[in-house]
């Protein structure tokens, strides 16, 4: 594997990663049991909130002894399937190499989570006036970023070739 993809995949994945940790850490701290935060009035806020589900609070209501071993399960297919992917792609491709550093360190910071305390904490607030999107943290944001930067290179690159 090419050191210098490595490299740049390891200084994204874990910047990402203890920003996030941080983040939630110093959320716990100044957010919880308080009322939401306005930063820009109708748009953005801070308030804290633990997310037992998936993105966006889904199978929140399942039970635990379903819903652990189900997202345990999950983060370790994406792990594996992104590790396999990583190992595909050429050394110059960056673009391609943040991409997946972005993925990896969203799945890990939410995974530290759910194996400290069960659930994820969230704490931006995006909104339209009333019409809120869920909450959300560093490591969603992360997920986010790097898929929408995996569906650009894909859209540039197009679809792969099929190998003879």
């Amino acid at each position: 594997m090419n050191a210098g993809k490595s490299f740049i995949f390891w200084l994204i994945a874990g910047s990402v990663i203890l920003l996030d940790q941080a983040s939630k850490y110093l959320a716990g701290q100044y957010l919880a049991g308080k009322p939401r935060i306005i930063i820009l009035d109708n748009f953005l806020a801070l308030i804290y909130v633990r997310n037992k589900g998936a993105a966006f609070g889904l199978l929140a209501d399942l039970p635990a002894r379903f819903r652990i071993p189900l997202f345990l399960g999950v983060t370790a297919l994406t792990f594996f399937i992104l590790w396999r992917f990583f190992g595909r792609i050429p050394a110059h491709a960056r673009l391609l190499t943040g991409a997946i550093a972005l993925v990896f360190a969203g799945a890990v910071g939410n995974l530290i989570d759910r194996v400290r305390q069960g659930e994820v904490v969230d704490f931006i607030d995006l909104h339209w006036f009333s019409y809120h999107w869920p909450a959300f943290n560093l490591a969603d944001a992360g997920i986010s970023l790097g898929a929408v930067l995996l569906v650009i290179y894909f859209l540039k690159k197009g679809p792969p070739q099929a190998r003879p």
